[in-house]
Parts: structure tokens; C-alpha cells; sequence
């Protein structure tokens, strides 16, 4: 089966989630016999050095990609679809509509993966106007692609809540997590120090003044705590998103307060091993790639009990699953687990064996390839 995937990230131009859970989905699609072309459409700033644009690149036998800028990307498309001849076109953004639209002529089944639906992000989640603006792009896509994965039952059910009349194109599928092996018995945790982890975007719906009102009261209770906030805004100075984000209250704090910025996965992963417990006190989640990620290291989790991370954590018994927000439960949370750290001790080595057990992309896949060959009969 040959499999064009659109998109506006993917390694090494990462914004996001999309791009890091498109790379394991290509390799495990890879893995498994079908042929891959991702061509990754950006703005030219986006691209780096490493990038080779406008230029196929064969990563594996089985995997292409190409990078292109907007401009170039209208004529690209329609000859890449005319030469290579792909069974399923993969949409994973609905910003590229306007170009991928044109495809619709040639017949081929469509399917787009909805990694949040625009409409929550500004009800729910209290997104910024541009949500409004940006649904109705999405929802041109969702009534002319062949099919539309959403991440988890959560999703689905605020799906048919907004667009019922479409609710037929849906199919829920997760995203996975990739094989690779993480060296517990390398992790140095460094003792001085109760060190709770965010990892994510900075935005009102990932329950940002939920974990900034909490900071003050945890570190009266556990003097020795410190917060690593990784991520923040791509492509933004780091300066910046802390005058922008960080309320004033919070200045006295900022010796036990380490924000990274934007970084790349391999230098997130060195804060996992070094975090004691992971916080994820999302308003509204879609899935929560973080929270498979915190899994993986074998992390305590403390999630709100909303969409995806609701789906993947079980309550006490691979994580803690608390309102959202709330943040006198959230401050509670994270004072039980530093008072009973075997306790916490249990629920990551739980949530370790449950990631490995069902969500590795190597099991993922499958699901995956049930709706692609649904839409290839």
C-alpha cells in the first residue's frame, strides 16, 4: 500500500505533537510492508540546514519525504499524486486545505487525522479568537475527506456534539509511542531536589494558571521542590513567552523554576529522567501524547480527568487522575505523591508495563491499518 502523508511538521521541524506522532506512525507503517511519502509543507522559515527542501530524501527503503514551501507547494502535490500514485492520501492538518483540496479530482480516498477540533480549543479549551477563524477551514475538511480519525472517545463523542452529520466518517484511533527502550537503571535523579515535570505547549487549555497558582503553595509545603517547565511556544524567544506567560507573583520563585524553551526530544528526555513526578492539567486534551511519553520513563502521573489522558491513565492504578481546573486538588496530588513516594514509585512502574503492553506503535499500527484498508476495498 502506498501512503502520501500531508503535513506541516515532521522531524526536524516539530511544532507539536503532530510531528513526533507522525514519525512513529510512518516507521511503523514502514515496518510493516506499506510504501511512505510525507511531504511536509512550511513556511520557508521553517526549514533549517538539515533540511533538504525541494528535494525527495529517501530516509529507508520504504520512506520518502520532501520539504516545500507554500509557495512551490500547489504545482508539487499534483505531480507528486500524478507520478507516484498513492493508494491513501493522509492529511494531518487542516491548515494546508487550500492546496490539498485540489486532490479531491483525482479520486483517491482522504483521511484526516483531527488532532483537536478548533470549536472545543476555543469553548473549552479558552483558545484565542484565531480557533473560530481557523474552524471554518476545518470544517471544509470535514465534510470532503473520505474519512476522519479522531484520538480517543472523548473526541468522538464532542465530535458528533458539534458536526452530527458527519459523525459516520469517524473512526477513533490513538496515537502510539515509539519502541525504543528507556535505560531505567541510568536515570540519576538528583536527591536535593522533589522535581515535578510539565511538558507542553503553553496555552489556556493545557491548564497553564492551574500549575502557576499552585507553584507558591507546593513550595511552602516542600521547600525542596522544583518545577521544570519544558516547551512553552515554537519558534518564540524564551524571554518573551516568560514576560508573556509568567505572572509577577512568581518572580521570587524563579530559583526553583527551570524553563527550557522550545527543545528537541532528545534533550526533553533528559528532564524525564530527571523529574520525580509529571503534571498534566490540561482543560481540554485530545489525546496527550506527554502522558505516554511520562509513562514510558515510568513516571507518577497526575492528569485531569478530561479527553485522552482520561483514556490512557487508569486512577491509582497507573496514575492519578484529578478534576481540571482545580488547582487545591492538583496542589493535593502532588503533596500526597512526595509524602508517599513508594506509592508513586508503584503507579510508574504500572503505567510502564501498561505502555509497553498496548501502546508501543508496534500494536498501534494495527488500528491504524484497519481504517486505511476500510478505505482502500
Amino acid at each position: 500500500m502506498r501512503i502520501l502523508h500531508l503535513t506541516i511538521e515532521y522531524p526536524p521541524i516539530i511544532y507539536g505533537g503532530i510531528g513526533t506522532s507522525l514519525n512513529g506512525l510512518v516507521n511503523a507503517s514502514a515496518s510493516s510492508g506499506s510504501e511512505i511519502f510525507v511531504l511536509v509543507v512550511s513556511p520557508p522559515k521553517s526549514f533549517t540546514n538539515t533540511v533538504n527542501k525541494d528535494v525527495v530524501n529517501a530516509n529507508s527503503k520504504n520512506i520518502k519525504t520532501m520539504y516545500i514551501s507554500y509557495d512551490k507547494s500547489r504545482e508539487t502535490i499534483v505531480k507528486l499524486v500524478t507520478s507516484w500514485k498513492p493508494d491513501i492520501i493522509h492529511l494531518h492538518s487542516s491548515t494546508i486545505w487550500g492546496i490539498a483540496k485540489q486532490l479531491l479530482r483525482f479520486n483517491i480516498p482522504i483521511l484526516y487525522t483531527m488532532e483537536s477540533i478548533y470549536r472545543a480549543e476555543f469553548d473549552m479549551g479558552h483558545g484565542p479568537d484565531e480557533f473560530t477563524l481557523r474552524s471554518k477551514m476545518q470544517e471544509q475538511v470535514i465534510s470532503s475527506v473520505h474519512r476522519i480519525i479522531v484520538l480517543s472517545h472523548s473526541e468522538f463523542y464532542l465530535f458528533i456534539h458539534y458536526y452530527p452529520m458527519f459523525a459516520n466518517k469517524v473512526r477513533v484511533v490513538g496515537f502510539g509511542i515509539s519502541d525504543c527502550d528507556v535505560n531505567h537503571s541510568a536515570m540519576q535523579k538528583d536527591d536535593r531536589f522533589f522535581t515535578i515535570l510539565y511538558v507542553g505547549r503553553f496555552a489556556q487549555r493545557k491548564g497553564m494558571t492551574d500549575l502557576f497558582q499552585t507553584i507558591p503553595k507546593i513550595l511552602k509545603e516542600i521547600p525542596n521542590a522544583r518545577f521544570i517547565l519544558v516547551g512553552g511556544l515554537p519558534n518564540r524567544d524564551i524571554n518573551l513567552v516568560r514576560q508573556w506567560w509568567f505572572p509577577n507573583y512568581l518572580h521570587r520563585y524563579y530559583n526553583q523554576i527551570i524553563f527550557t524553551g522550545w527543545i528537541s526530544y532528545r534533550d526533553i528526555v533528559k528532564w524525564y529522567h530527571l523529574a520525580d513526578i509529571q503534571v498534566v492539567p490540561s482543560w481540554y486534551e485530545p489525546f496527550g501524547l506527554v502522558v505516554l511519553e511520562g509513562m514510558r520513563h515510568g513516571l507518577p502521573i497526575i492528569a485531569s480527568n478530561v479527553g485522552g489522558p482520561s483514556e490512557i491513565l487508569r486512577h491509582k492504578k497507573t496514575g492519578l487522575l484529578i478534576p481540571s481546573n482545580d488547582s487545591e486538588t492538583l496542589l493535593s496530588a502532588i503533596t500526597w505523591l512526595h509524602q508517599n513516594k513508594e506509592e508513586g514509585n508503584k503507579l510508574g512502574n504500572e503505567a510502564l508495563k501498561e505502555v509497553k503492553n498496548k501502546w508501543l506503535w508496534s500494536n498501534v499500527i494495527k488500528d491504524f491499518q484497519k481504517v486505511y484498508e476500510e478505505l482502500t476495498v
